[in-house]
């Protein structure tokens, strides 16, 4: 029984010190990040210590309309670059503001809300609506499936990925509160 609880002290300790090297993010991501992609590196040279760049999309450019096709080509170009210029890639899709209009003629309600700093965020989705999940999982499986079938060049090159679940992928559905009540989402409705 001693030597059973040895070999299970041994391999416990084992297993947690190989997992506490594994880092989460690949070791070539640590560094400076430019969210602007703004410097090429390859073309300014002033830059080259920059070890990341975003691509960052928007649900209404991925998916214009309302259909099965969804245009990652944005992303593409961005990973082709960073493999290019030897950096990393953090992407993100920006949903809530940044949903598709025609999703509203779909049946997902659209909702308002009392906020004057993002003019330009005029309409939000009822997250919580079965027709809004069901487009947004889609959006997710394309998404994924994309990815998982990216050349090894260019998926060597993805840091991560930020979800965007609601408002810009802040912890809150909306910037400011919906003028219609009834659009309210608490703290616990909003987890899983």
């Amino acid at each position: 029984m001693k030597n059973y609880f040895l070999i299970v002290i041994a391999f416990t300790l084992s297993v947690l010190s190989v997992n506490a090297q594994t880092p989460i993010l690949p070791i070539n991501s640590y560094g400076v990040w430019d969210r602007s992609n703004a410097f090429d590196i390859s073309i300014d040279t002033a830059y080259s210590y920059l070890r990341g760049i975003s691509a960052d999309v928007f649900w209404k450019d991925v998916q214009s309309l309302d259909s099965a096709h969804y245009d990652w080509t944005a992303i593409q170009a961005v990973l082709q670059t960073a493999s290019i210029n030897n950096q990393m890639v953090n992407i993100s899709v920006g949903v809530g503001p940044d949903a598709p209009s025609w999703i509203y003629s779909n049946g997902v309600p659209g909702l308002i809300t009392d906020d004057t700093l993002h003019p330009g965020w005029t309409q939000y989705p009822y997250y919580l609506d079965s027709v809004y999940n069901r487009y947004y999982f889609k959006l997710i499986d394309s998404f994924g499936v994309f990815l998982r079938t990216l050349p090894a060049n260019l998926f060597s090159h993805v840091a991560y990925v930020q979800v965007k679940t609601g408002c810009t992928g802040d912890e809150v559905p909306y910037k400011g509160n919906p003028v219609d009540t009834s659009y309210n989402i608490s703290n616990t409705e909003s987890k899983p």
